[in-house]
């Protein structure tokens, strides 16, 4: 009984945690300027603003630290960019990965792209801090943030400890909505 209710409170604790992360620009603010190097999408090999060049497109900006990137992370990523390639209305998936480790992970992303093949999505690294951009305000804690963005603007924005295939309904609400 005292076992079962110490997992109780330290589930509860850890899920209170987890609400708690404050990370990204809220929906309804402008979006900040999202300068990336482009490793395996429309351009590959270049620093690009992807925000910029999709100004008035539908753009997933997924922001991953070392702790975000795994084989669950890979397969929630799969799952958005199949459901955005099948719904076929323009919207891009741009995966940023943020580290110390900037050499490693721009050869590991290219490989990376080749086993989990995605279609309607870059791969790209933050060339900066591995604290991302200061205008994201993107807080440590939270190893995937995601934010939809649309016409300049935050739509929706999704902060999660750790995510899977099964985690991405509220994004794909979210992008029905910016796309009707």
């Amino acid at each position: 009984m005292r076992i079962h209710l110490l997992f109780l409170l330290t589930a509860g604790a850890m899920s209170l945690s987890a609400a708690e992360i404050d990370s990204g620009p809220k929906p309804g603010q402008a979006a900040p300027a999202l300068k990336v190097k482009d490793l395996t999408g429309q351009y590959e090999g270049k620093i690009v603003d992807y925000l910029e060049v999709r100004a008035n497109e539908p753009t997933v900006v997924v922001w991953l630290t070392d702790e975000g990137w795994s084989r669950p992370t890979a397969r929630y990523l799969r799952a958005i960019d199949t459901h955005i390639t099948k719904q076929n209305k323009g919207v891009y998936q741009v995966v940023v990965r943020m580290t110390e480790k900037q050499e490693e992970v721009a050869r590991q992303l290219p490989r990376a792209q080749q086993s989990i093949r995605l279609v309607s999505s870059a791969l790209t690294l933050y060339p900066g801090a591995a604290i991302g951009p200061e205008a994201w305000r993107l807080d440590p804690k939270a190893s995937v943030t995601a934010v939809l963005v649309h016409q300049g603007k935050i739509v929706a924005r999704f902060v999660e400890a750790q995510v899977n295939e099964t985690s991405i309904q509220p994004m794909l609400q979210a992008i029905q909505k910016a796309v009707e």
